[in-house]
């Protein structure tokens, strides 16, 4: 639950920019639970083997983490607005990988963990650029307004997206996907409403092995410690 902003301006939804990114990070945020959660499902019908559930989320939760130094420059050397349009692309494609691969009555799993690699991937560079764009859409007086906003959204997503996962898949796999595909494309075209955004590009200062040692010297044991929830490791001069 969001605090009332003391003034008009220190309310982020009076701010259209932000408005498109919010509504965009709740739909891509929904698409993803219900296309992971659908797709444990669909995998423990097909094999009925509980190990290959943990690798559903082996094959999401790797790419994020090999690839944490490189997702928080990209976020700083590149568009975010193009980051997030490219990464929502990307997922658009594996929700429509996902659908032909139902269609296709499988007997087999192996496409789905090369489709969840990929969705993977998207969402490791998604994610960082998504948090630090947030702050550039809004003046300095509703950051804290944005913050709590998101988080809220984030919270919603992973709480209710599961729950329409399994409604969704209850009825079929292709209503599952299909309806991942349309927050997808959705959550896409939102963020191509956004308009251009400028942004300071920091990627000059820092290189992945200076970030590592940032990290280590700010957590005193290892820089995994200081990665975010997001996959992003601390960008406190992005935001």
């Amino acid at each position: 639950m969001t605090t009332r902003p003391a003034s008009p301006e220190a309310n982020a939804l009076r701010h259209r920019p932000f408005v498109f990114y919010w509504l965009a990070t709740g739909a891509a945020a929904f698409a993803v639970q219900i296309m992971s959660v659908a797709v444990g499902w669909q995998i423990y019908d097909i094999t009925r083997n509980p190990l290959h559930l943990g690798y559903v989320g082996l094959a999401q939760f790797l790419p994020p983490l090999l690839l944490v130094l490189v997702t928080g420059l990209a976020a700083d050397r590149f568009s975010r607005r193009f980051i997030m349009a490219a990464c929502l692309g990307v997922e658009a494609l594996c929700a429509l990988g996902l659908v032909v691969f139902t269609l296709s009555h499988p007997t087999g799993v192996i496409p789905v963990f090369g489709i969840l690699v990929v969705l993977g991937i998207a969402r490791a560079f998604m994610n960082p650029a998504a948090d630090a764009l947030a702050p550039n859409l809004v003046p300095k007086a509703a950051i804290a307004h944005a913050i709590s906003l998101n988080s809220m959204i984030w919270q919603i997503g992973n709480i209710v997206g599961p729950v329409f996962g399994g409604l969704l898949y209850g009825i079929s796999g292709v209503v599952a996907y299909g309806t991942a595909l349309l927050l997808v494309g959705t959550a896409g075209t939102l963020v191509l409403l956004i308009g251009r955004v400028p942004q300071q590009n920091h990627a000059q200062e820092t290189s992945p092995v200076s970030s590592c040692l940032f990290l280590w010297q700010v957590s005193g044991s290892s820089p995994l410690s200081s990665v975010s929830p997001h996959g992003c490791p601390c960008r406190s001069r992005r935001c």
